[in-house]
């Protein structure tokens, strides 16, 4: 169970959530290393990826987006929305900027969410859940941004910086298996 961030919680129970949260994103990065060297297709690697990071708990949904050089959608995943995901791939198609994907691509390629629901206007996802940050990272080979990752989390863990870096570390581990996979 997760604790919510409320007055007269003790602060060790707040570090245990965040380092079960850390030991679960730490175990997700070890499926997806597997999952690298089993899955040479990249749009079931994309699918495994985003399920994987579900599936095994630190993250209620993940997706993935590749672009080409024009900035125009290759492929997706998605996992954890389902049919609520359908919009953010209408605006992905027709090239339309959101948040999330334009403060990505810059030089950080690095972005935390704390209320999607108040920063994220006009982003389908923003009020899918109210409780949930976002983190998001460029999907990087070299200098070039060829995709994006989202995946949202307990606002109580977004602040974590155990869990930024094991979250920059999957993405940067999914970044170079789909890159060797084209």
């Amino acid at each position: 169970m997760i604790p919510e961030a409320k007055p007269g919680y003790e602060e060790l129970e707040i570090r245990v959530a965040e380092l079960e949260h850390t030991l679960q994103a730490s175990s997700a990065a070890r499926k997806l290393n597997r999952l690298q060297s089993m899955e040479t297709k990249r749009d079931l690697f994309m699918q495994s990826a985003c399920s994987a990071l579900v599936e095994t708990g630190p993250y209620f949904n993940a997706w993935i987006a590749l672009f080409d050089a024009a900035g125009d959608l290759i492929t997706w995943a998605e996992t954890g929305w389902g049919q609520d995901f359908l919009p953010m791939v209408e605006k992905l198609k027709n090239k339309e900027t959101f948040p999330c994907k334009d403060r990505v691509c810059n030089p950080s390629g690095f972005l935390v969410v704390y209320e999607p629901s108040s920063r994220c206007t006009g982003c389908p996802l923003s009020n899918r859940a109210p409780e949930c940050a976002a983190m998001s990272a460029a999907l990087k080979h070299g200098n070039s941004i060829f995709g994006l990752m989202t995946v949202s989390l307990p606002k109580l863990f977004a602040t974590s910086k155990d869990a930024h870096a094991v979250f920059q570390e999957i993405t940067t581990d999914i970044a170079s298996a789909l890159f060797r996979s084209e």
